[in-house]
């Protein structure tokens, strides 16, 4: 019975083994269909099944899966973006097209054809905007470019070349109005041309639109008009008339000064803070009398200068534009007188026929001279009032300029020079700082620092703006003025107020020195 038993269970376990295997090789080779891959909802073309689960791993690594389906994906996902460029002249640029989203990030990229033509796939959606570039011309740019899906966007570029902003400056009665600047309005107050002969100004395209005004010193400034980059016609800016100055000069008797020379000490002028260098001036007559102008509308300090005399000046006068303001009168001194000795640096032995001139920066008028007795003495009378510079020659020695004389409106300046033997290369030697100026629209520039002069040393620079001598602006000075008020006896300093480009302003204390300057190579 036992035998019995356990034959049967022998067969029973068998036969479950047999149905076992077969459900499981049903499973492996028949099972479930695969499930399709996302992709198959968008109607592509015949995807390939998905591999199942535990064969995907050996799949990758015996063969890359193909990329075709995932770029029919995205060709259903994409329209065309389409056009040609032309200039407004009809010539056909090579241009570049770009499809930016808001962050400039690139979306789609070409370029046109031999015919101005593009075309490019771009993904369907609303995009930030598209940019056109090509030489010569502006960008051009179109927001909001909505693509379609399975369509074509077209886009029509007309590029406008790169013209540049043109006008030209009038007078009153409509004559052309030669050397005004014209002043781009806002902080700063930039000039961004001169106009020419004819009047005539041009501007490059690359400023932007401007706002802009036309300033001189004989006209008041025009009304403020607009300069569009992008084109348009030439505009007109029409200056104002300027007013004058009228008065007499006489000494200090009140009888008439013949011949004396008048000019503008120093000028604020209304509106843009840029200036031309002031040539307006004149001479009196045989009576006295006198006339300047046109100036610009402001408030000016009128000189007159007078050979012997001491300069007078008419204080804050002010002009209005169209208006002269007369009555004006100035009354000059009998001047200073400056003294000395030229002696050898050497020995201190005398110097005889030494000529001694005063480098008198007042305009229109000869500079005073003499020359040295046997015992080195000069004397030049009827010196102005202000700051002075001499220059001493003899052919034995190095010319010298010595600087710093200050002489009022009468009474004796002592100043005594000695002089060097001169030697090879040298050509005059100065008192100073040993800095070269310039004018730069209206401010004062160093133009060059020479090697081993006080500049150098003080960490002056070419380019640094000198905007104060001795705590005293500079502007409305000239360029003469504001180089007397640095130049200065040796030994003595000069405090001078500086601006660079990058560092903003700053003082700096420079000491004077002797400079030698060497002969031209």
């Amino acid at each position: 019975m036992g035998h019995f038993v356990s034959r049967w269970t022998w067969i029973a376990l068998g036969l479950l083994v047999v149905a076992t295997l077969w459900l499981l090789g049903w499973s492996l080779t028949a099972g479930p269909d695969p499930v399709a891959p996302t992709a198959q909802v968008q109607d592509e073309p015949d995807p390939a099944p998905a591999a199942p689960p535990d064969r995907a791993p050996k799949a990758a690594l015996a063969e890359p899966p193909e990329p075709a389906p995932a770029a029919a994906a995205a060709q259903v996902h994409n329209g065309t973006l389409a056009g040609s460029v032309r200039s407004a002249g009809g010539e056909v640029p090579a241009a570049s097209i770009l499809l930016l989203d808001p962050q400039g990030k690139l979306i789609a990229r070409t370029a046109t054809n031999e015919r101005g033509e593009f075309a490019v796939p771009a993904p369907a959606g609303v995009h930030d905007r598209v940019e056109v570039h090509a030489a010569g011309y502006p960008p051009w740019r179109q927001a909001r470019v909505r693509i379609v899906a399975g369509q074509t966007t077209r886009i029509e570029v007309v590029l406008q070349a790169d013209q540049p902003m043109r006008g030209q400056v009038l007078d009153p009665a409509g004559n052309p109005v030669s050397h005004a600047f014209v002043v781009r309005v806002g902080p700063g107050d930039q000039v961004v041309a001169t106009s020419d002969n004819q009047g005539q100004f041009v501007i490059a395209p690359e400023a932007g639109d401007l706002e802009v005004v036309a300033v001189h010193n004989q006209f008041a400034p025009s009304p403020p008009s607009r300069l569009l980059a992008k084109g348009g016609p030439p505009v007109v800016l029409r200056v104002g008339a300027g007013g004058s100055i009228a008065g007499r000069v006489v000494d200090g008797q009140g009888q008439p000064v013949a011949n004396a020379h008048l000019g503008i000490d120093s000028a604020h002028y209304d509106g843009p803070a840029v200036a031309i260098p002031q040539r307006a001036g004149g001479r009196s007559g045989t009576d006295g009398s006198f006339v300047v102008g046109p100036l610009r509308p402001g408030q000016f300090t009128l000189r007159a200068d007078a050979p012997g005399k001491a300069p007078g000046y008419a204080k804050d006068i002010r002009v209005a534009g169209g208006a002269t303001v007369s009555g004006i009168t100035i009354v000059l001194g009998g001047g200073a007188t400056v003294r000395g000795r030229i002696t050898q640096k050497a020995n201190g032995q005398p110097v005889a026929q030494a000529r001694v001139t005063l480098l008198d920066v007042r305009p229109g008028l000869e500079p005073g001279n003499a020359t040295t007795d046997a015992d080195g003495n000069y004397v030049i009378g009827g010196v102005g009032a202000g700051l002075h510079t001499l220059r001493v020659d003899h052919p034995d020695y190095r010319a010298e300029l010595t600087s710093g004389l200050q002489t009022g409106d009468s009474g004796e300046v002592v100043r005594d020079v000695q002089l060097s033997a001169r030697q090879a290369g040298e050509h005059f030697a100065f008192q100073g700082i040993g800095a070269g100026l310039q004018r730069e629209g209206a401010a004062i520039v160093i133009r060059n620092v020479m090697e081993g002069t006080p500049a150098q040393q003080a960490g002056l620079q070419a380019g640094d703006k000198i905007l104060g001598v001795d705590r005293q602006s500079t502007a409305g000075l000239s360029l003469p003025q504001v180089i007397e008020r640095i130049r200065g006896q040796e030994g003595s300093t000069v405090l001078l107020e500086i601006e660079r480009p990058g560092q903003g302003k700053f003082t700096v204390q420079v000491g004077r020195g002797t400079v030698v300057v060497k002969d031209p190579q």
